[in-house]
């Protein structure tokens, strides 16, 4: 699933304009092209990274087995009991 951002519409946008600087004449037109395609390539950098942060802090499935309570509550106790030991507690 991808979202879309305000970088999207921006992406849009720099499409319409490289359309209107087509007109222009040769000398400027290379130049604003040329600034066009750095913009738009940091453009598709930014969103790849929006996207993946998005997906990275995304909530994974949980996935549940049974099991044994006096299993957990041992577990639990272990993990509390070592933090007691050294004092994080």
């Amino acid at each position: 699933m991808r979202l879309e951002t305000p970088l999207n519409s921006l992406h849009i946008y720099m499409q319409l304009i490289e359309r209107e600087v087509r007109q222009m004449d040769e000398p400027v037109r290379r130049r604003i092209e040329e600034h066009l395609r750095v913009c738009q390539g940091e453009i598709r950098r930014l969103d790849q990274i929006v996207n993946q942060f998005l997906k990275a802090v995304r909530p994974t499935p949980s996935v549940l087995e049974p099991r044994s309570a006096n299993e957990i509550s041992m577990r639990c106790w272990r993990c509390w009991s070592r933090r007691f030991a050294i004092g994080m507690c």
